[in-house]
C-alpha cells in the first residue's frame, strides 16, 4: 500500500514512478495507491513495463500515465482509478493550475495516454472531477498497437467522471484506422468529446445515461470521422431510473455540430447501432451551433447503416432537423425518419430545400414533432454542392449578388444568394437533387454577368445511389477566361494568355498550401479542399531596393499570390517562423513574391511530371516560406541566400492541362496547348 505519497507540484515525486528506463519488463501489481499528493503510476520514457490489476482511490493530478509520448509497449490492464482530483499546485504539466496548454481548464485524468503504442485493456475510471480517460496526444498522427497487438484498447470503463473519454485538444488523428473496442461510458456528465479527431473507432460499445459529443470531428484520409459500430446506446437505463426517479439524464445520446467544414471535418458514422430506452422526450441525435463557423455552413452529413430502435415508442426520440438553411441527412435504411416511412433525407423545411424536389414527384412531409423546421422527404437522393464564380479584381464586390439555377429536365429555376459572410463569401451553397442545371449569375442590379471561371465543388457521395455529380452544370463564361470550364460547359476558349493558375506542393511533404477566409488564413495541409490549393498568380512591380537583395534588384517578375475570392499570400516584415504569415484582401508590400527557380527538384515525394520547383521568398522583406514535416510559417526577414533547404523547397503544379509553367520564374510565360478547354473543374 502507498498511502499519502508523492509531492505537489514537483515533477517526478509520485507514488510508482518509471524514470528514463529504457526497456524494462516490469511488472506493477495488486498495489493499492490511496491519498496521494500527487499522481499514481507513471511511465516516462521506459518501455515494456506491465502495470495490472491496481486499485488507486482519492488521488490527486493524472493518475495512471505515460508522461512524454515516446513509451511503447507497455501494459496497463485491470486497473482502477476511483475519485482522482485536481492537482493543487503547478508541476508544469496538463494537470497544472493554470497550465498554458489548457488555460482556464484545469484538469486531472484517471487515465493519461500521450502515446497508443501501448495496451490498455480492463481499466476502469470511476468518479473523476475531471476526465476518465484523456488521450493528450504527443503525436496526434501515432498510430495505434494493432500491429503488434490487435486488442490493443479493449473493454475499458469509464462512469461517473465529468468526461468520460477526451481526445481534447490536439486530438487524435492516426495515420491507420484504429479501434476501440468494448468500450463502456455511463453516467459521466459528458461520455465522450472529440476534439479535431478521427479515423479511429468504437465497437461493441456501450453508451448509457450520458451524452456523446462531437467538436470539430476531423474526415481527412477516413470516409468519416469518428465510427460507432455495433454499439449501444441507452437514454435511460433501469438503475438510472430508479436512482432518478424517471428523471432523465442531461445529454443522454450524440450531439454534434452540423455547420462544421464539409470534406475535412467528418461527421460521426453509426454502423449496427440499436438506440434503446429513449422515453424522456429527447431526441437520440440532436445538433447544435459551432460558434466557428457560419451558420448556413452545413457540413458533412451524418452517415447511418442499419440503425435501429427498441423500447422507444415515441418518434420524438428520432434525429431531429436544425433549423438552418441547407441542413440535411440521410436516412438510408428509412429508419431515421417518421414510422412508417421509407429511405429518403431529413431535411429543412423550406422552398430552398425543396425548390427541385416536389416538381420531381418527391413526398415531403413536415415532421410533426419538430416544429416548423423538419421535413422528411422520401425517395430523394441529395447532395451538398458548392458553386463559386471567379473573374473579376476585386472579388470582394457586387459583381455577384446571386445564381439562378436552371432544372432541365423539370423546366423550372430558382433564385439562391451567395454568401456575404466571411467564411465563404461569394459562394452558392446549395443542396440538390439528380438533374441537369444551368448557372446563371446575377449582379446587384438584376442583370445577369458572365463569369471568366467557376469552381463546381460536391461534396461526400451518399449512399443512395441516383446523385448529382460536378457534370450535372453547365454555365456560361466570358472570353478570355483564365481557368475555361470543361465540358459540358458553353466556355470560349481563351483568345490571350491569362494569369497563370497554381497549386504549391511542398517537394518533401504530403501537403499542400492552401488559403481560407476564416481561421487560420493560410496553412500547409494532406487533404484540404481542391478550390481552397488554387492560387492565380497576380503579376506586380518589384521593389526597387530589398531586404532580400540589398544590392542587386529583383529582375525577374514578382506576383501576388491570390486563393479564392481574391486573399492573397503575406508575409509581415519585423516577424519570424509561425508569425505574421497569412492572407488579406489588401495585396501591399508584404503581399508580393518571388518565385525563385530551382533547376533540380531532386528527389520529391510528388512525381509529376509538369511540375517545377521554386522557392517563394518575399520581395520586400525575404521571408522564406517553408515547412518542416510539422510546424509551417516563413523564415526570418533578410538576405535568403542560405534558406535553400529541403523545408523551403515547393513545387509549382499547373491546374490546367497543357499549361508549361518551367519558365514561370523567369517570366516567360510558355504558350497553351490546343486542349486547353478540358481542365477547370474542381471535385
Amino acid at each position: 500500500e502507498f498511502r499519502n505519497v508523492g509531492q505537489a507540484g514537483i515533477l517526478g515525486r509520485y507514488p510508482i514512478h518509471f524514470h528514463l528506463c529504457g526497456w524494462s519488463p516490469s511488472l506493477v501489481s495488486k498495489n493499492v495507491i490511496r491519498n496521494t499528493n500527487q499522481r499514481c503510476v507513471f511511465i516516462h520514457n521506459t518501455d515494456g513495463v506491465t502495470i495490472d490489476d491496481n486499485v488507486a482511490f482519492n488521488t490527486k493530478g493524472h493518475c495512471f500515465a505515460t508522461e512524454t509520448g515516446v513509451e511503447r509497449w507497455n501494459v496497463f490492464s485491470n486497473n482502477l482509478a476511483s475519485a482522482t482530483w485536481k492537482l493543487p499546485r503547478s508541476n508544469g504539466q496538463s494537470d497544472s493550475p493554470n497550465h498554458p496548454a489548457s488555460p482556464g481548464k484545469h484538469q486531472a485524468s484517471s487515465f493519461w495516454i500521450r502515446n497508443m503504442q501501448n495496451t490498455f485493456i480492463g481499466n476502469v475510471a470511476a468518479g473523476s472531477s475531471s476526465i476518465g480517460f484523456w488521450l493528450e496526444m504527443k503525436d496526434i498522427h501515432s498510430i495505434q498497437l494493432e500491429a503488434d497487438n490487435p486488442d490493443a484498447f479493449r473493454d475499458n470503463v469509464a462512469h461517473s467522471n465529468h468526461q468520460g473519454f477526451l481526445t481534447y485538444k490536439k486530438g487524435w488523428k492516426p495515420t491507420k484506422p484504429a479501434v476501440l473496442d468494448g468500450f463502456k461510458s455511463y453516467k459521466n456528465d459528458e461520455g465522450f468529446k472529440f476534439h479535431i479527431s478521427g479515423n479511429f473507432k468504437f465497437t461493441n460499445a456501450v453508451v448509457a445515461d450520458n451524452g456523446v459529443v462531437r467538436y470539430g470531428v476531423w474526415n481527412g484520409q477516413s470516409s468519416a470521422g469518428v465510427t460507432w459500430e455495433d454499439s449501444v446506446f441507452i437514454g435511460l437505463s433501469q438503475d438510472a431510473e430508479r436512482r432518478s426517479l424517471g428523471s432523465c439524464p442531461r445529454g443522454s445520446g450524440i450531439r454534434a455540430s452540423y455547420n462544421n467544414w464539409p470534406g475535412q471535418q467528418g461527421q460521426f458514422a453509426l454502423t449496427n447501432v440499436n438506440f434503446t430506452n429513449y422515453k424522456c422526450g429527447r431526441s437520440s441525435i440532436e445538433w447544435y451551433y459551432d460558434s466557428r463557423y457560419q451558420p448556413t455552413q452545413m457540413g458533412d452529413p451524418l452517415v447511418a447503416t442499419n440503425v435501429r430502435y427498441s423500447s422507444t415508442s415515441l418518434d420524438t426520440s428520432k434525429p431531429s432537423a436544425a433549423c438552418v438553411q441547407n441542413f440535411f441527412t440521410e436516412d438510408f435504411d428509412g429508419t431515421l425518419g417518421p414510422t412508417g416511412k421509407g429511405p429518403g433525407y431529413i431535411i429543412r423545411n423550406t422552398d430552398r430545400m425543396k425548390a427541385f424536389l416536389l416538381p420531381n414527384g418527391a413526398s415531403c412531409e413536415a415532421i410533426p414533432y419538430q416544429g416548423s423546421c423538419g421535413a422528411f422527404c422520401e425517395n430523394v437522393c441529395l447532395r451538398l454542392v458548392h458553386i463559386q464564380p471567379h473573374g473579376f479584381d476585386d472579388e470582394s464586390a457586387t459583381a455577384f449578388q446571386s445564381m439562378v439555377l436552371t432544372h432541365f429536365e423539370l423546366g423550372t429555376n430558382y433564385t439562391y444568394q451567395l454568401e456575404t459572410g466571411n467564411y465563404n463569401y461569394g459562394v452558392g451553397m446549395v443542396v440538390l437533387p439528380k438533374g441537369t442545371y444551368h448557372i446563371d449569375f446575377v449582379d446587384v442590379n438584376g442583370n445577369i454577368v458572365l463569369a471568366r471561371s467557376v469552381d463546381v465543388e460536391v461534396f461526400r457521395t451518399p449512399r443512395c445511389s441516383d446523385y448529382v455529380t460536378v457534370e450535372d452544370f453547365t454555365w456560361t463564361t466570358a472570353s478570355p477566361s483564365s481557368m475555361p470550364s470543361g465540358m459540358p460547359s458553353t466556355s470560349d476558349a481563351p483568345s490571350v494568355t491569362p494569369d497563370p493558375v497554381i497549386q504549391l506542393f511542398h517537394n518533401t511533404q504530403n501537403v499542400w498550401l492552401y488559403g481560407r477566409r476564416w481561421g487560420h488564413g493560410v496553412r500547409a495541409s494532406v487533404a484540404p479542399l481542391s478550390s481552397e490549393t488554387k492560387i492565380t498568380l497576380l503579376e506586380t512591380a518589384c521593389p526597387v531596393t530589398t531586404i532580400y537583395t540589398p544590392t542587386t534588384p529583383i529582375t525577374t517578375p514578382c506576383y501576388l499570390l491570390s486563393f479564392t475570392g481574391g486573399y492573397k499570400l503575406y508575409a509581415q516584415s519585423g516577424k519570424s517562423w509561425t508569425a505574421g504569415v497569412g492572407v488579406s484582401q489588401s495585396g501591399n508590400n508584404p503581399s508580393v513574391w518571388h518565385l525563385e527557380d530551382v533547376d533540380d527538384c531532386g528527389s520529391g515525394v510528388n512525381t509529376t511530371t509538369s511540375s517545377s520547383c521554386v522557392y517563394l521568398r518575399n520581395a520586400y522583406n525575404g521571408r522564406s516560406l517553408y515547412y518542416n514535416g510539422n510546424v509551417y510559417g516563413a523564415s526570418p526577414e533578410g538576405d535568403q541566400t542560405t534558406r535553400t533547404t529541403s523545408m523551403y523547397l515547393w513545387q509549382s503544379l499547373d491546374t490546367r492541362d497543357g499549361y508549361c509553367l518551367e519558365n514561370l520564374a523567369l517570366g516567360k510565360h510558355a504558350e497553351q496547348s490546343s486542349n486547353y478547354g478540358s481542365g477547370g473543374r474542381a471535385e
